[in-house]
Formats: C-alpha cells, structure tokens, sequence
C-alpha cells in the first residue's frame, strides 16, 4: 500500500509540474499563430526595407509584402520618405505627386500592383515628434490601372489608436478605406468603406479603443502620392 501511495504521489507531482510548462508552450504556440497571421496580411513575399530621414538621424525598418513578386521587386529605400515634423507642424504637400500624369478615369477597374507594409523597428531620436511615412511609387507607364498600399499600425493589446489621412494633389483623386481589430481574436471591423474619396488638404482621423491592430488602405493611379497616412498611439 505504502508503495502504491508513493506512485500516486509521484505521478501527481508529475502532472502538477507538467501543467506551467503546457501553458508556456501553448502561449508560445499562440504567438507564433499571431505573429504568422500578422506576416501574411503582407502578402506570399515579403521583405525589410529601412528608411532614414534627411538628417540621417531617425530611421524606421518596414516589413513590405506583396502577392506579386514583381511588384516588390520595384519598391527599394528610394520608394518611401522619412519625415520627422514636430506636434504643431502640418502635413500639407510633403509631396505632391505627379501632376503631369493626372487621370480621372474611374471606370477602369483593373489592378496595377500592390502592397501592404508594416514597421517593425523604429529609431527615433525625440519620441515627442510625429512621424511621417509618404511613399514614392516607383511604378513606370506600363503599370496601368489602379494601385493599392495598406498601412498596417503597431499590434498591442489594450492600445489607443487613431489614424490621420491627408488628402493631397488637386489634379489626382485618391481614396482610402480604414479598417481595425478590436483584439487579436477579432475579426476586421470596417471605420471607412471601401473606397472613401480625399481631397486636396482634406483630412479625417479615426480613433479606436481598444484597438489590437489597424490599417489604412489607399488607392490611386500613376505615381500619386494623393494620400498620406498617419499613426498615433
């Protein structure tokens, strides 16, 4: 009996200490489940690019994808711009765009190219300024119809988020759509449909909390820069 007792015991100290390291690898499982989902909004390829502001003095490293390789081939450091402004500076004609090579035609449904982008390591000397990403499509003629980016905000549980859209360009339309997860169970919950229309030094915020994870998507036409997004946490 004595023996018997023994084992009991034995086996259900075994079990007891079993117990913290299951839950340490199923909360390990469920980060890496996280982190591949976040990964493949992006897009099949992916790759990082880092980007410094004029100073050489901040840097932010993004993640880019796109379903297309092609297409992410074209896009490099030359393809987005760094800029650190301060809390009062505002964000009107950082770059107008392409004026040249304007379009109004709305009828064409047809993709050119897109991709989606995220950062991922951030270098900022004074954390008190805001932070601006525009982009510089680096596509040719020959990269007819429509072009699509999604920006993606930092994922944390709890946050605050708020995203700023910045109309820019009068003679290029561009629209936008804003959708966000209220954690990292949810599902995507539509702010701005699918597609919102922007005008030259028009802009619009959106706040959510708790907001998990956030992100502005952006369409437009040539090498137009016609909207311009903004995260704040």
């Amino acid at each position: 009996m004595k023996k018997i007792k023994t084992l009991k015991t034995a086996f259900l100290f075994l079990v007891i200490a079993t117990i913290p390291f299951l839950n340490s690898c199923s909360d390990e499982s469920e980060m890496s489940e996280i982190e591949a989902q976040e990964s493949s909004f992006l897009g099949k390829f992916t790759k990082e690019i880092t980007i410094y502001d004029t100073a050489k003095a901040n840097s932010v490293t993004l993640e880019v994808g796109s379903n297309d390789a092609s297409v992410l081939d074209l896009w490099s450091e030359e393809s987005f711009e760094l800029n650190i402004l301060s809390k009062s500076e505002e964000v009107i004609e950082l770059n107008p765009g392409d004026e040249n090579n304007a379009s109004d035609d709305d009828t064409n449904d047809d993709v050119g190219a897109e991709i989606s982008y995220r950062i991922i390591r951030k270098n900022i000397v004074d954390t008190n300024k805001r932070l601006i990403l525009t982009e510089n499509p680096p596509y040719s003629d020959d990269v007819r119809g429509w072009k699509y980016s999604t920006y993606y905000s930092e994922a944390i549980d709890g946050n605050t988020v708020t995203v700023n859209i910045f109309g820019h360009n009068f003679w290029k339309r561009g629209y936008y759509s804003v959708s966000y997860k209220k954690t990292s169970s949810s599902g995507w919950s539509t702010i701005a449909g699918e597609w919102t229309r922007i005008k030259r030094n028009e802009t619009k915020s959106f706040t959510r909390t708790p907001c998990y994870h956030m992100k502005a998507r952006r369409k437009y036409k040539g090498s137009n820069n016609s909207v311009t997004i903004e995260f704040e946490y």
